[in-house]
């Protein structure tokens, strides 16, 4: 799955700053065919009777970080491709685009459709994604990477993109030092001193707007003083809902060794989260 850039910075607005989603998600997405990536050069696809087509968010199946069809999809939905045939340049990626009024938001590189001969596609013929097919996912973000989700919410995230359930960021996230990333075997910091910060979901704390989006308040551990004890090295700094595991976890640009007398000061804009594919 790729989103558009635009989108991407809004999903992390949303999760860091809870600034509302402004780019139109609709229950029933347009699906267009795309020679080349809709989102950076790839062009729609034209041709007699070539018609976009639309599935609403019920033609989705549900499962955990995989949003694939429940349904055939053909295009065009009904007739065939009609005079001369419908031309793939050889050497041109299909992409499947899903899109709102403005155009193409989310996209994903076909690879299962049918009935394509060689470079044309007859008179006659269609192109079909058979159930199940066509595939939208947060596989690309590998657990130990820099900027890394749970589970559960790119899980929630892609419901959202999809239409089907609305989800809500904290007003206020916890945050917490990590060991290890916490989707890879990880462990939280522990010692007698050592307490998860609470902040404000908002603008105040998260930047809005900016790639990457960066922390306009220092974090610093312990709030004052340093530690009497070994605290051990953290290597990610996780944010997680009131009492819960970690939701983002991002990890530290050096390891910071927390030992008698070293606090770990992160000073504003050093946190950084982008997005990587």
């Amino acid at each position: 799955m790729i989103l558009e850039a635009t989108l991407q910075e809004e999903i992390l607005d949303y999760l860091l700053g809870s600034t509302a989603i402004s780019t139109t998600l609709p229950s029933t997405w347009t699906l267009g065919l795309y020679l080349g990536n809709p989102l950076t050069t790839g062009t729609e696809l034209t041709g007699v009777n070539y018609a976009a087509v639309t599935v609403a968010a019920t033609g989705w199946h549900p499962a955990e970080l995989r949003k694939t069809n429940v349904n055939m999809i053909r295009w065009p939905a009904v007739l065939n491709a009609g005079t001369g045939g419908w031309t793939f340049p050889a050497g041109t990626d299909l992409y499947v685009g899903l899109r709102n009024g403005s155009g193409p938001v989310l996209a994903s590189l076909e690879n299962n459709s049918v009935n394509i001969s060689g470079t044309v596609l007859p008179s006659g013929d269609y192109v079909e994604c058979p159930a199940a097919s066509l595939t939208f996912d947060w596989y690309v973000y590998p657990d130990t990477q820099s900027f890394a989700m749970a589970k559960g919410l790119r899980s929630a995230i892609l419901d959202r993109l999809f239409g089907a359930v609305t989800w809500t960021p904290p007003g206020n996230w916890e945050l917490a030092l990590w060991r290890g990333s916490p989707f890879a075997g990880g462990s939280e910091v522990t010692d007698p001193e050592y307490v998860r910060l609470t902040r404000a979901n908002d603008a105040t704390e998260w930047g809005a707007g900016a790639t990457p989006k960066t922390n306009l308040t220092q974090i610093r551990w312990p709030a004052t003083g340093t530690p009497l004890r070994n605290w051990g090295t953290a290597t990610h700094l996780c944010l997680c809902e009131a009492g819960a595991a970690p939701s983002i976890a991002v990890a530290l640009s050096t390891p910071a060794p927390l030992r008698p007398g070293v606090a770990l000061v992160l000073a504003p804009g050093a946190v950084s989260i982008s997005w990587a594919y």
